[in-house]
């Protein structure tokens, strides 16, 4: 694989490709950052290890479901963060997630990273929902959602399961869904062609 196919999704700014073993100290840092990680639920003492994130990069397969994904500014090729899709559940239902380092928050590039993950997710005709996390109080996070046509469908505590449940504490945040008919909707009053 050459590295034009790493990239699988573009914004006005952005490259959004897959995460390869060269990105093991990107990720390193931003997992261990406290001031991304904390709103996530994940205590301060727990530091995730290189051998850790060598396994989850290792184990990925083609395509961007279920992968990690690294962001980059298209004018520098910095990396500024990494996001995901997950695998659908029985109900059609995926989980999207976007982490920046602080020094990339308030520039709205979180905004178009979502974008082009909820169009990316419904061209999946599979895909019936997209849900998004956020961690109570963030305002501008709660906004940007809401922007995209997510509706808030539960609030408080959510837990890791299985190990991860070993070195996390519940999380409290609000649970946002996009449906692919609000999607559509929102589309079809902008004006603009919803996905095919």
């Amino acid at each position: 694989m050459g590295d034009d196919d790493l990239f699988v999704l573009e914004t006005e700014r952005l490259y959004i490709r897959l995460a390869t073993l060269d990105d093991i100290d990107l990720f390193l840092a931003l997992w261990n950052d406290p001031r991304v990680m904390a709103p996530a639920g994940t205590p301060l003492e727990r530091q995730i290890s290189r051998k850790e994130i060598a396994q989850k990069i290792q184990t990925q397969t083609d395509g961007i479901i279920g992968n990690l994904l690294v962001i980059e500014l298209k004018i520098s090729g910095i990396s500024l963060g990494e996001c995901f899709i997950s695998t659908p559940d029985k109900r059609g239902v995926v989980q999207a997630d976007i982490k920046l380092f602080p020094a990339f928050w308030g520039h709205r590039y979180g905004v178009e990273v979502r974008e082009v993950l909820l169009e990316y997710a419904f061209k999946n005709p599979y895909i019936k929902a997209v849900e998004i996390k956020s961690g109570v109080g963030d305002p501008g996070l709660i906004e940007m959602i809401e922007d995209s046509g997510g509706e808030r469908v539960s609030d408080g505590s959510d837990e890791f399961s299985g190990e991860m449940r070993g070195y996390t504490v519940p999380e409290h945040q609000d649970i946002y869904r996009v449906t692919r008919e609000r999607w559509e909707e929102r589309y079809n009053k902008r004006g603009h062609k919803p996905t095919e």
